[in-house]
């Protein structure tokens, strides 16, 4: 109810807005997927079900909404960007935080399927449950090849469920659960479409419970036809079953492709995690190998086989497809 309320009441903002200052546009992305893993029954699943509405309501201020359906409807963005100069962007409202690379980027643009599995860990660990998105303000901003962001927000994540099991949603309950507010920096250096090198950080609390930390750096090159992407990352903290716990993690993944012609591109992915530094036979490996097919600007197929162990033992093998379309 809350949701739903909260996306008109936003989408009529935007609508009302651009019907002065210009025609407002509408995006989605529409993901089916099928996994079929050893030991594990077969499914196919529609993995992301996301519409939105943007525009500009002046010529320095922007806003955008955006929802997604496949299971449980949730508004993922609702803000306004104000844009003072190219060094200085302010946004303010339900956002993705500028934490790490491959957080940054969309599902459509990800090399091989699903996000990795350190990354998966942060984003499910109560730093911003589930896709790193929060709500809070945010200022942004690039001096020739470096680019800076800068963030205070909640720290509870877009869709924070607290221990009584009631839901605080964006635009309905959302709340802080403490007085304290987390802080999220990214800084970066590249070539725009080529290459890029950043380190982010993340300093922050859940509740009453001891400080929570993360920081990372990634390394990106895609030359059009080579893509290399490295990313590393250490934190602390975890949220199980609404019980904070301070194990210690890290991880890495990396990933090679090689686009023989436009539309066809193998790609190899190496994806560690280790979940918590106290225990010895906990470490997950992930191989990925598979094709991309990119069929048309606006849409892929990807075919994967996907090996992964915890410590020298299989944990699960099988296949992974996945067709995604967005306008």
């Amino acid at each position: 109810m809350f949701r739903t309320t909260g996306l008109v009441l936003a989408a009529l903002v935007i609508l009302a807005g651009t019907a002065i200052s210009g025609k407002p546009e509408v995006n989605g992305l529409v993901q089916g997927k099928c996994e079929d893993q050893v030991g594990e029954h077969s499914r196919f699943l529609l993995k992301t079900a996301r519409i939105g509405i943007s525009g500009d309501l002046t010529d320095n201020v922007f806003a955008s909404v955006q929802i997604d359906a496949a299971l449980d409807p949730i508004i993922l963005d609702a803000f306004i960007k104000y844009d003072l100069s190219r060094y200085a962007l302010f946004t303010a409202g339900q956002f993705k935080i500028p934490f790490g690379f491959e957080t940054s980027i969309t599902r459509f643009e990800l090399e091989a399927i699903e996000r990795s599995l350190v990354v998966s860990h942060l984003m499910n660990n109560g730093m911003s449950a589930p896709y790193l998105r929060d709500l809070g303000l945010m200022v942004t901003g690039k001096y020739m090849a470096f680019t800076y962001d800068v963030a205070v927000v909640n720290g509870t994540g877009y869709d924070y469920t607290d221990s009584t099991g009631s839901a605080n949603r964006l635009l309905g309950l959302g709340m802080d659960n403490n007085n304290a507010k987390d802080i999220v920096g990214r800084v970066g250096v590249g070539v725009p479409m080529l290459a890029g090198l950043g380190f982010s950080v993340y300093q922050g609390k859940w509740a009453d419970n001891p400080d929570r930390d993360a920081w990372g750096l990634y390394f990106q090159v895609d030359t059009g036809r080579v893509v290399f992407q490295y990313e590393y990352i250490r934190g602390k903290g975890r949220l199980v079953d609404d019980q904070w716990q301070g194990d210690k993690f890290s991880g890495y993944y990396l990933v090679l492709g090689y686009r023989i012609k436009s539309y066809i591109e193998p790609v190899i992915k190496l994806d560690k995690l280790d979940p918590d530094w106290d225990e010895s036979d906990d470490k997950l490996t992930d191989m990925h190998y598979g094709l991309n097919f990119n069929l048309e600007r606006k849409a892929r197929l990807q075919v994967f086989y996907r090996e992964g162990k915890m410590g020298d033992s299989y944990r699960n093998h099988g296949w992974l497809a996945q067709v995604s379309a967005k306008f």
